[in-house]
């Protein structure tokens, strides 16, 4: 049985988890755009579950994995509020915790380069944050959202990282308050 196939019969049969709704329609389709926002509006947390990979929370709705301390700002809008990493023989998943600051109108790119101990390139991933099924020009502010990254060929010779965001549509990179348009991480394994 599929997991859409148990919970409906807990929710048919059992009478259980009536709080939690199914929609099979394309998410990018206008009517799960509606449905996402209405429910985040509504204060309702979602789990959205793409292609059978593990479930995207929107919002973040666990603690933070780490303290959270000074978080690097970028135009005042969005913040990272940190990250955490994990190596596998030949993989490594980077997660960062965004959170929206402020309402944005232009949906962003963020960007992840994994860099060698000389700053030379390894690999990297251009993307919005999340998902593309709920981009950052619905985000409202507080909301704070996790965001994984997965790398394999060459990933593990990485030991920090290029971080930022960008308007896709004009390739202007987000400034953060000091001026750089992307922040730097070593990567550590278990870190922060």
């Amino acid at each position: 049985w599929s997991p859409v196939a148990i919970l409906r019969y807990a929710q048919a049969i059992e009478g259980v988890r009536r709080d939690v709704a199914v929609i099979h329609v394309g998410l990018n389709s206008a009517e799960a755009q509606d449905f996402i926002q209405r429910a985040l509006d509504e204060g309702r947390g979602l789990d959205l579950v793409i292609g059978g990979r593990s479930a995207i929370e929107l919002p973040l709705r666990e603690p933070l994995p780490f303290a959270a301390t000074d978080a690097l700002t970028f135009a005042g809008r969005i913040s990272l509020l940190g990250y955490t990493t994990q190596r596998e023989a030949d993989a490594l998943r980077l997660t960062l915790y965004w959170r929206a600051d402020q309402p944005m109108a232009q949906d962003l790119t963020a960007f992840v380069h994994i860099l060698d101990a000389n700053g030379n390139g390894v690999t990297q991933q251009d993307r919005p944050p999340v998902t593309e099924f709920f981009r950052t020009s619905r985000w409202r502010a507080g909301q704070v959202f996790k965001d994984e990254y997965h790398f394999s060929e060459g990933a593990v010779a990485g030991v920090m990282a290029d971080i930022g965001l960008y308007d896709a549509k004009t390739m202007e990179r987000l400034a953060l308050s000091d001026g750089r348009n992307a922040v730097r991480l070593v990567l550590v394994l278990g870190a922060p």
